[in-house]
């Protein structure tokens, strides 16, 4: 699939993290519900698609954080250009404002998130682009977030450099190789139960060229999180060079870590949150549960990954790793006028076929080639039904559509994927 313009080109701030590349894992893994919607709405696919794997503080989507924990030795970004000692103790995690003894401590301003951020670049370079921040409540949010990014340049080069400092952001996993395939992400867990996620990625996660973007996420019990991420070659998209960003990732995992967020932390920890409209489809655990029934007997399955509305998995049935990855959805019959068919949602096919079913339930089988690059292949069965419930599935001959095949064909066959989308126990779900 070709990469579009991002809905949010000007936007400066350069944050970025896990909880993006996990929702986005229903747009860039196999043929999910935007992706073939999208395909009578391409740009605006491609557009939500990148919005969603930014980490916008409006959206306070990015994780931050609550230094949690007793007193620490952490690290903080050194001249040298290693990680030095930082001999403050780290504060320990605040309780969460749902706790009715603990109250609400005063927000940290933008100008105090991008000092902050100054403070933890080596000495001796130079800034441009600032944006910030304040950990400040929005009217409407559920509760605040705090951010800071900026253009750093020294003697090593240009980079663009970022944090966010937000609450639940899901940041404690690395992605699903089915999202990033070219990733090397490391998750780690700390004593005191936090989790520091850190990744050496590209601006495109599904690809394997173009400029580099390294991240580190570090998740505190109590659901907060830091996010620091830093483009190669200076900000996002600014360059399609491979230039490895001026900080080492063990740099950026030292800031990350730092108790200069703790004040910032400490304001979103206690704020209330205005309690969340109950998301709408089906739980990922259970969409899993049963799409784990249909993997090849005796095969093993890895990379399992849910959210709301879609699922996805590797299996390995001793011929080669396979993803599968599937939506349910409801409501999709207006969504879908007009784009139901071959020359709709199959259009560009290797094959299509449509049928119409006994119960009036339109069903498509499709064979498509990578839409991202690659010689992969991506095997589809998609069925609306007449009450506008919607079962879409996929297969690859490979670990994700980005990647080179490991087999032949997939590992689900179409009429085996034909007998996921058709089972009836999808229908107590949607």
């Amino acid at each position: 699939m070709p990469e579009h313009p991002r809905s949010d080109e000007g936007d400066s701030t350069f944050e970025r993290g896990l909880p993006g590349a996990l929702r986005a894992a229903s747009d860039d893994f196999p043929a999910p519900s935007a992706d073939l919607v999208g395909r009578g709405h391409r740009r605006g696919r491609g557009l939500r698609r990148t919005r969603n794997l930014r980490i916008g503080v409006a959206a306070t989507v990015l994780t931050a954080a609550v230094l949690g924990g007793t007193y620490a030795v952490v690290g903080t970004v050194g001249d040298g250009g290693e990680p030095t000692s930082l001999a403050a103790p780290v504060p320990s995690a605040p309780a969460l404002a749902s706790d009715p003894a603990s109250a609400e401590v005063p927000p940290v301003d933008g100008a105090t998130m991008l000092a902050n951020l100054k403070s933890l670049l080596p000495p001796g370079g130079s800034f441009s682009e600032e944006n910030s921040r304040g950990t400040a409540r929005e009217p409407g949010a559920p509760y605040g977030g705090g951010s800071a990014g900026l253009i750093y340049r020294n003697a090593d080069g240009t980079s663009g450099v970022g944090v966010s400092v937000a609450r639940d952001g899901g940041g404690g996993v690395c992605p699903p190789i089915q999202v990033a395939p070219h990733s090397e992400c490391a998750s780690e867990t700390l004593p005191d139960g936090s989790t520091l996620v850190s990744s050496k990625s590209f601006t495109y996660p599904s690809k394997n060229t173009g400029q580099k973007y390294w991240y580190a996420v570090m998740t505190y019990p109590n659901g907060v999180s830091v996010s620091v991420g830093v483009y190669g070659g200076g900000g996002e998209k600014a360059t399609t060079s491979p230039v490895a960003p001026i900080l080492t990732i063990d740099q950026i995992k030292a800031a990350a870590k730092s108790g200069t967020w703790a004040a910032a932390a400490a304001s979103v920890a206690s704020q209330t949150p205005v309690p969340p409209a109950p998301p709408a489809g089906a739980s990922g655990n259970d969409i899993l549960a049963l799409l784990r029934t249909f993997a090849p007997q005796g095969a093993a399955v890895t990379n399992e990954f849910g959210q709301i509305g879609h699922a996805s998995m590797v299996v390995d049935d001793g011929k080669g790793k396979s993803a599968v990855g599937i939506n349910v959805q409801r409501n999709m019959t207006q969504a879908l006028a007009g784009l139901f068919s071959c020359g709709g949602l199959g259009e560009g096919s290797i094959s299509c076929t449509q049928r119409t079913l006994g119960d009036g339930s339109e069903l498509l089988l499709i064979k498509r080639p990578s839409e991202k690059g690659g010689s992969a292949q991506a095997w589809t069965a998609d069925l609306l039904r007449p009450d506008g419930r919607r079962v879409v599935v996929s297969a690859i001959n490979s670990v994700s559509e980005a990647a080179s095949p490991t087999r032949s064909a997939p590992a689900l066959s179409l009429p085996q994927l034909e007998a996921v989308v058709t089972d009836a126990r999808w229908l107590d779900l949607v």
